[in-house]
């Protein structure tokens, strides 16, 4: 490739790399004046979008035809029409809107500057698209406008062939100095290769000079050049070693979680920071020390881990400190595969615990503000029997008429219906009470009873059938029992709500595997599908006008997965919904997750 040849190639990829810039930018910035054209002249406000359209849509055109041809007679031919498009539209905009002293004559002052200098290309279509703009300026001003301000006129002509000469002068220099960039770039290209060229056929003689007269000398100076070069690789690894470490240890330390290493016989082999400094001791204290001189670790369970091969998690209370811990138990490998030891994380989970607890304390709260004033009616019920037989015996006792058989009767009335009304403010008591985390075996069909007995004495339940088909015998699970029925109690509201207390409420149970499976079936309105995704969300609710929290069903959803359950949701629009808790049985399960409660 000759020189100009090469001067001529990169100058047209110079063109057409800022002809597409310049195109791109065009019909934005013709269709970004809009808002313009409204405030500045409302009335011609439809005309002028119609200008603007059309001419970005010939801007866009051009851009295409920018993409296809890259010629430099083509380019410039497209920034000759690029210009003549916009200056003829605001030659439009012009002769509607105050003629030569029109506020859009800037328009015709860009357009100059634009094809004048701005868009790069050959002097001669710079200077020939900046006449044809000065025409369609200059010739529809002459030919239908009456020149009312001489010196307006003037001065607007006098601005824009300033602006053009400048920008054309601009284009002219800018042109020659491109010209000779690339022909600096050509030269020294040519230079490189030369030098590159002599530089190998130089290096070749002397190599074979050398080969020829010091082949020993050389064989031993390649020698120790490879020795040098190992030993400078080997100090370069020992380096990054050492950073590494340093990192890693680094890293290591700065984990807030305690971490601690340990082999198979569970003694540590490494500690961060957060872990030693947990004891206040430094962390050499606590090397070479077994783990569970510092932890109820669950020793005797870390035989399981090295047969599972597989991440155990529990948590523990520290009664030094009365802290919530998660303890997590991962095993490691050696290089060769082989079970080496373990890796342990604790991690303070005392503040988020308290954070759960009282988000379900919260709607504990907001559930007991929706029972009263169902169990307040209810509670009226007895008080009114209670009332109207010790008005009986007040009676008799003033008319002396004492039947110790007959009182025996009210009292044991009034005894009965005094223990109705304990049972259901114990029962609602239950909900709110922020007991210790206690878990046990339980039999969740009582469970359930007990649930449907308290929603029973709000007295939601007179038009509703509820049907049990519970599965034979009792069904025993492990857990926290009062937080099972917060669960419960959320999803039967929740089903209430949907069937507007009156329907078939379906309660069953039965065993798969090791799971207990509670199903609960309302025969409501069911749950549309861009709901179904979204209604264990928190504040997710429907009945926000009905004073409903939205945390109901998220909190039921949390208490099942802490203790290693899931609830499942089948519902078609118009038929009901069924959830369906699934939670292991007694045995088959882990100890809940949320301890600290």
């Amino acid at each position: 490739m000759t020189k100009e040849q090469y001067i001529d190639t990169k100058y047209d990829a110079y063109l057409r790399y800022w002809a597409n810039i310049g195109l791109a930018a065009g019909p934005v910035a013709v269709l970004s004046l809009i808002p313009l054209d409204y405030l500045v002249t409302p009335a011609n406000f439809m005309t002028f979008l119609v200008y603007r359209v059309i001419t970005a849509g010939l801007l866009f055109l051009l851009y295409l035809g920018n993409k296809i041809r890259t010629n430099r007679s083509f380019q410039s031919f497209i920034v000759i029409a690029a210009g003549t498009a916009v200056s003829t539209m605001v030659a439009a905009m012009v002769a509607r809107f105050y003629g030569h002293q029109s506020p859009y004559f800037a328009g015709f002052i860009l357009t100059a500057i634009f094809v004048s200098g701005v868009l790069p290309t050959p002097f001669r279509a710079s200077f020939f698209a900046s006449s044809i703009v000065y025409g369609i300026y200059l010739i529809p001003l002459l030919l239908y406008d009456r020149i009312t301000n001489v010196a307006f006129f003037a001065s607007a002509n006098i601005l824009i062939l300033t602006c053009m000469s400048t920008m054309l002068l601009m284009r002219y220099f800018s042109n020659r100095h491109l010209f000779r960039e690339f022909g600096l770039q050509f030269d020294v290209e040519q230079y490189k290769n030369t030098l590159e060229d002599r530089v190998k056929i130089r290096t070749t003689q002397l190599s074979r000079t050398i080969r020829d007269l010091e082949a020993e000398m050389l064989e031993r100076k390649r020698a120790e050049a490879e020795q040098e070069s190992l030993m400078q690789q080997l100090h370069a690894v020992l380096k990054k070693v050492s950073v590494s470490r340093k990192e890693w240890l680094a890293t290591f330390d700065s984990i807030t979680d305690m971490i601690s290493i340990h082999d198979m016989d569970f003694t540590i082999v490494k500690a961060n920071k957060a872990f030693a400094g947990y004891f206040g001791l430094e962390i050499a204290d606590v090397l070479n020390k077994k783990c569970y001189d510092f932890f109820d670790c669950k020793a005797d369970l870390l035989p399981d881990l090295r047969e599972k091969f597989s991440p155990a998690v529990t948590e523990i209370s520290d009664p030094a400190s009365g802290k919530i811990l998660r303890f997590s138990v991962f095993p490691y490998y050696a290089i060769t595969g082989e079970l080496a030891g373990t890796v342990h994380i604790t991690r303070d989970i005392t503040e988020e615990r308290n954070r759960e607890m009282r988000l379900i304390m919260s709607e504990r709260l907001a559930s007991l503000g929706q029972m009263a004033s169902g169990i307040a009616h209810e509670i009226n019920n007895p008080l009114a029997t209670i009332a109207g037989c010790s008005e009986g015996l007040i009676n008799r006792v003033k008319q002396d008429r004492i039947d110790p058989e007959l009182f025996e009767s009210y009292l044991a009335t009034i005894q009965e219906e005094v223990m109705r009304c304990k049972a259901i403010t114990t029962g609602m008591l239950a909900v709110v009470r922020n007991s210790s985390y206690e878990t046990k075996d339980f039999d969740m069909h009582e469970l359930m009873d007990k649930s449907i007995e308290l929603i029973a004495f709000q007295g939601r339940l007179r038009d509703v059938d509820v049907v049990k088909n519970y599965t034979e015998g009792p069904l025993e699970l492990h857990g926290n029992e009062g937080e099972l029925k917060q669960a419960i109690l959320a999803i039967l509201t929740n089903a209430l709500d949907a069937m507007q207390e009156r329907g078939t409420l379906q309660i069953g149970t039965e065993i798969r595997g090791n799971d207990g499976v509670i199903s609960i079936r309302d025969t409501g309105p069911g749950i549309v599908k861009e709901h179904m995704k979204r209604i264990f969300d928190p504040f997710f609710s429907l009945k926000s006008d009905r004073g409903g929290t939205g945390l109901g069903l998220s909190i039921a959803n949390r208490i099942i997965s802490n203790h290693h359950g899931h609830i499942t949701v089948d519902s078609d629009a118009g038929k009901g919904a069924t959830f369906a808790i699934m939670l292991p049985l007694k045995g088959d399960n882990a100890p809940p997750r949320d301890i600290s409660i």
